[in-house]
Order: structure tokens, then sequence, then C-alpha cells
């Protein structure tokens, strides 16, 4: 049962809420000191309108079951862009947050407004007056954040890195369970965009199908594969086909997917980005996914699976093709230091030298992702230990085809460059420095220009 909630001074008339979402955030953080008290005043930002959600060793901060009864202890879950893991961050005149979960409309909180440290964090119906109900956020050099009880000053911290931790307050101890990434499931889609998933893009030709990136159309075929996201005033989209205007819909029964008129409550989309850089689309009616069914079938609802195929990116018409690579960033190649054939040695950049230690085996896997095996050792990248870590080394081992820690998926930028991230962790391909000969690790997404890696 929970704890007997305890009575709360009443807070002062509240200014007009803003919807709180750190995307913009994570673009302009410092690499200041490591802040460890949570007394620290919150970073500086605007926060755009959305929901977010919070990310910790690669899984998500949940409601179990997507409950809503009050007293339900929070826990983390891998990553599915379902509605019980997007919290509404609702900022306060004093800079913290009600975290209100898109489930079940509760608000997370300290159980019974405790200040000890090991209390449950958990959800309740959202009080104004309920101290035990607001957080600070702190922004780490890492790109993460502390997640901190305005009541207690204790720390939001996961019990363990496994699938179903539970969530207490905790002191900060600068654990990898207390750093939370946050990311926004209202992403950016403005402008006109091809829409893939799996080396399937969406396609317009009468009904929305899917085919093969790999494929050209047919100049008479009247077919079109370029959308346009129109965001509505419930913070949803719609999914506009360029240029016959009509758009991906429900029919009347909810169950089919089809082109349509715009007009309709069928044609309401939320967009829910995940930790691999890859977004889900739910029909708003319905919670269900938008589902990819392979080379010229329909694309259908499904319940989320976390499949591949309900994972969605915008970008070229055309994915990396197989075959052989250079990754630059910065004017620096990728490159296994000294040629050398090593399990266990860490990559890093080096001058483009047109090298066979520099070239990269692309591999693309059924899944779309890839295995990058490198042409002087043979051997993969990889993120060391299978680590979820921000941080964690990025080195090559022998090519193991099980090994989720050796794949790696491309997310295509506006300005023609690619993320490349790891599968297992979800964090992304980061050098270093500018620098010749800086080291390669993987780290949370920041939008740096050492993690933006173009692809010849």
């Amino acid at each position: 049962m929970p704890v007997p909630r305890m009575t709360r001074p009443t807070r002062t008339t509240r200014t007009s809420r803003v919807l709180g979402a750190l995307v913009a955030a994570a673009l302009t953080l410092t690499t200041g000191a490591l802040a460890t008290t949570a007394s620290a005043q919150p970073p500086s930002y605007t926060p755009p309108s959305g929901t977010h959600t919070l990310v910790t060793g690669g899984l998500a901060l949940d409601v179990p079951g997507s409950s809503s009864n009050d007293g339900t202890q929070l826990d983390t879950a891998t990553v599915n862009g379902g509605t019980s893991q997007n919290w509404q961050f609702d900022q306060q005149p004093d800079g913290s947050y009600h975290l209100v979960n898109g489930s079940s409309g509760r608000c997370a909180e300290v159980n019974g407004g405790s200040l000890n440290a090991g209390a449950v964090v958990d959800q309740w119906k959202c009080d104004s007056t309920s101290t035990n109900e607001f957080w600070t956020l702190t922004s780490l050099s890492n790109g993460s954040y502390v997640v901190s009880s305005v009541r207690s000053g204790l720390v939001l911290t996961a019990a363990s890195s496994a699938d179903g931790a539970t969530l207490t307050q905790q002191v900060n101890t600068n654990s990898p369970q207390q750093q939370w990434t946050i990311g926004s499931t209202l992403p950016l889609l403005s402008g006109t965009h091809s829409l893939v998933t799996g080396g399937q893009a969406l396609l317009n030709d009468g009904q929305p199908i899917t085919r093969s990136v790999n494929d050209p159309l047919p100049p008479d075929s009247g077919a079109v594969e370029s959308w346009q996201f129109v965001r509505t005033a419930a913070y949803t989209y719609k999914i506009v086909s360029v240029p016959t205007d009509s758009c991906v819909i429900l029919d009347s029964t909810h169950e089919i997917v089809e082109q349509g008129d715009c007009a309709g409550p069928g044609s309401a989309w939320a967009i829910t980005t995940l930790s691999n850089g890859s977004f889900t689309i739910a029909s708003e009616p319905t919670g269900q996914l938008l589902t990819s069914n392979g080379e010229g079938a329909l694309v259908t609802l499904q319940p989320n699976s976390n499949s591949p195929q309900q994972q969605w990116t915008i970008g070229p018409d055309t994915p990396v093709p197989s075959g052989v690579h250079t990754l630059v960033t910065g004017g620096l190649a990728l490159d296994v230091p000294g040629g050398s054939s090593n399990d266990g040695t860490q990559l890093d950049t080096a001058t483009v030298n047109g090298g066979t230690s520099q070239n990269w085996q692309f591999d693309q896997q059924p899944d779309g992702s890839y295995h990058l095996v490198n042409s002087s050792s043979g051997r993969c990248a990889e993120v060391n230990g299978g680590s979820l870590n921000a941080g964690a080394v990025v080195d090559q081992w022998k090519c193991d085809s099980t090994s989720t820690n050796e794949f790696w998926t491309l997310t295509p930028l506006s300005n023609g460059s690619y993320l490349v991230s790891s599968v297992r962790s979800g964090l992304v391909l980061t050098a270093a420095s500018t620098a010749d000969g800086a080291t390669l690790t993987q780290q949370v997404n920041t939008n740096s220009p050492q993690q933006q890696w173009t692809i010849s």
C-alpha cells in the first residue's frame, strides 16, 4: 500500500503552463563540471512544446502495464514508443517540472512525500500544491540529466540496468542509473521527406504501401513517396502525400490504413522518437503502430512489438548500399590505429589516406542495420563489452552475427551526414575531438559535429 500522503503547503498562483521539452537543451549543453547536488540551478533554455521519454542505460521510464492506479511504482522498460513511456513536462514558475504520464495522466512523485533515500517513486493524481510531485533537471557534461525531487533533493534512480528495474530516490552518487537522457516524442519534421523502415519506403500508390528503396519508380507509375508532416494543435501529425494532398488515415472501422481526407480524426498520428534515432508512428484513435509488411504490401496497424518494421526514419530515397565505404567526421576518417588486427583495439580518427584500415565493408542486415567490417583487420566495429553506458569504448572485435553490440543503424541528417547508432545501446558513434588520433566512444546524441559522419 502507498505510504499515507503528507499535507503539503499551498503553492503560489501558477502562471500559464509551458509544456516542457528538452531537445533544444541538448543542442546547447555546456561541458561544465558535473553537477552533483539537487539544489543546482536548472539549465537555461526555452522548452518547445511536446512530450518526452526519459532513458537510462537504453531503458525508458515507464508505468508498468500502463496502469492508471495511484501508487503504482515506476520502473524501466525497453524503449517502445508507447504512451506509458511518454511524459509531459509541465514547467512551473520556479523552473521545476510536473512529469505527467501520457497513458495514465498521473504524475511521477515520491511516495508519501518521504525525505528518505530509498523511498519509492510512483505515480499519483497530479496536485499543483504537492512539492513531492515536482522535479528539477540538472544537465551533465555528457548530455544527460540528473532528475531531482524538489521536496527531498534526492535523485531519480533505477535499481539496476535490467529491464523492469524499479525506481526510487537516492543520494546522487553519479551512478549511470541516475543519469537520464531526454528525447522528444514530437521531433521537428518540417519539410518534405521520404519515410523509410528496414530498407522499405512508404509509397502512395493510391493506397499506402511499402517498396524497396533500391527499386526506382517507373516514370509513368503516378506513385509518389514524398510526405509532409503537418502538426496539429493537439501535438499530433497529419502525414500528407505530396503532391496529392491526401493523408494517411484509418477507415471508419479504425482497422484499415488507407489514403483519404485529411479532416477526419483517423488522420492524426503521434510521433515518438526512440533512442536509436528512429521513431514510431502511432494512430491517435487506437494507439497501435504503423507497420510495414514488406515489398508491395499495404501498411497496417499492429500492436507495438519493438519490430524494426515499426521504426521509421526520414531521409533520402536510398539507404547506404552494402559495399566498402569510408566514414569521415571533421575531415578525418574512422580508422584502426596502425592497421592492428588485435581484438579490443580502440578505433580512432586519422587523416584520410585511402588505406585499408580506413575502409569499412557495410554488410546490411535484414532489419536494416549494418555490420561494419574493417578491410585491414577483418574485425567488426563494436561497443566494448556490449556496454549500455555513455562513454563506452568503440573498438574492433572478431565479427559475430549474433552480437547486437556489433550492429549499427544509420540515420540520415538534413546536412547529408549520418548518425551511426549502436543497435544495442542506442547511443551514437562519437569522436573525442576534431584532432587527428581522437578516440571513439558511444555517447548521447547532442548533435555535435563529432557525431555526424559522411559516408563515401
